[in-house]
C-alpha cells in the first residue's frame, strides 16, 4: 500500500452494509471494554494483593484498616477490599503538582 504524503488523500469506497457492520462491531467492542473496566474497578482484592497495589507493608495496611481509612470486608481472618475503594483512598491522598 503506498504511503500517504502530506496533502495527498485517498478515498476508499465500501458498500453501506459493510460500513454498518464495522460501526456495529466497534459499538460492541466499546460496550465490552466499558463492562470490563467497570468490572475491574469493583474487583475484590485480598490483603496481599491490596498491599502490592498500594505498595505498603501488611502492617501499614492493617493500620489503614484500624483507622478506617480504607473500607474493607472481613470473613474470619480473611480481609478483602474493593479496588475502587483503594483508588478512592489514593485520590484523597493525591498531592497536586504546582501546574494544576
Amino acid at each position: 500500500m503506498p504511503s500517504i504524503k502530506e496533502g495527498h488523500y485517498s478515498v476508499v469506497v465500501i458498500p453501506q452494509e459493510a460500513w454498518e457492520n464495522i460501526i456495529k462491531t466497534l459499538d460492541e467492542l466499546k460496550d465490552k471494554v466499558e463492562r470490563l473496566m467497570a468490572q475491574k474497578e469493583d474487583e475484590w482484592l485480598d490483603s496481599k494483593t491490596a498491599c502490592e497495589y498500594l505498595g505498603v507493608s501488611m502492617r501499614q495496611f492493617q493500620k489503614y484498616r484500624d483507622e478506617r481509612r480504607i473500607a474493607f470486608s472481613q470473613f474470619g481472618r480473611k480481609v478483602y477490599v474493593k479496588r475502587s475503594d483503594i483508588d478512592d483512598f489514593l485520590d484523597k491522598h493525591r498531592i497536586k503538582s504546582r501546574y494544576e
